[in-house]
C-alpha cells in the first residue's frame, strides 16, 4: 500500500527584464492531489487551478483559466475484472461556463483480450444560459492477434438522443496496434 499528497504552488511574473518588452502579465497556478495504491484499489483525488495570465506561452491553452476538482477510482474485483468511476467538475475561470462529468466502466481483460461496458455524463453550462448534455452507454473491445498485433473496436452511444456535450458525441472507433 502507498499514499502520495502533492501540493504546489506557482506564480508567473511577467515582468520584462531590463531592455526588454513583454505584457507584464502575472498569474498563479496551485495543485493539490491524494493519491493511494493497494492490492485492491487505486485512487485519485485532486484539485487545480490556472489562472489564464499564468506561465509564458508553455502551457497547454484548454487548461488557462481553469479549476477542476475531481476523483478516479479504480477497484480491482479479481486478476480478471474491475470496476472504474470517475467524476469531476471543471469551471472556465472568468467566462461562466462549467463542465460536470461522471464515468463509471465494468472492465474484464485477461492476456488475449479485454472488454469493457460503461456509462459516460456530461453536462456543460454555457455562458449563454444553455446547457448541454450527454448521457452514453460505452462499449469496448480488444483481442490480441498475434506477438504484436492488437485490434480494438469501441462505442459511445446515446441515451434518449442526448449527445449534445462538445467533447462527449456519439462515437465509434476501430483500432490496430502493431
Amino acid at each position: 500500500n502507498a499514499t502520495e499528497l502533492r501540493a504546489e504552488y506557482a506564480h508567473t511574473d511577467g515582468s520584462p527584464m531590463r531592455g526588454q518588452t513583454g505584457t507584464g502579465a502575472k498569474g498563479k497556478a496551485w495543485l493539490v492531489e491524494a493519491e493511494h495504491h493497494s492490492k485492491d484499489y487505486d485512487l485519485l483525488a485532486y484539485a487545480r487551478q490556472q489562472d489564464g495570465s499564468f506561465g509564458v506561452g508553455q502551457l497547454n491553452a484548454s487548461e488557462s483559466a481553469t479549476r477542476k476538482i475531481g476523483v478516479d477510482a479504480r477497484a480491482r474485483l479479481s486478476k480478471a475484472v474491475s470496476l472504474g468511476a470517475l467524476a469531476w467538475q471543471e469551471d472556465q475561470l472568468g467566462r461562466g461556463v462549467r463542465r460536470r462529468a461522471a464515468a463509471g466502466e465494468f472492465q474484464v481483460r485477461d492476456a488475449q483480450k479485454s472488454a469493457t461496458v460503461g456509462l459516460i455524463f456530461a453536462q456543460d453550462e454555457l455562458s449563454d444560459g444553455t446547457t448541454n448534455r450527454s448521457t452514453l452507454l460505452k462499449f469496448s473491445g480488444s483481442q490480441k492477434l498475434s506477438k504484436k498485433l492488437i485490434v480494438d473496436a469501441g462505442a459511445e452511444l446515446p441515451i434518449d438522443a442526448q449527445d449534445a456535450s462538445a467533447d462527449f458525441p456519439t462515437r465509434y472507433t476501430l483500432g490496430a496496434r502493431y
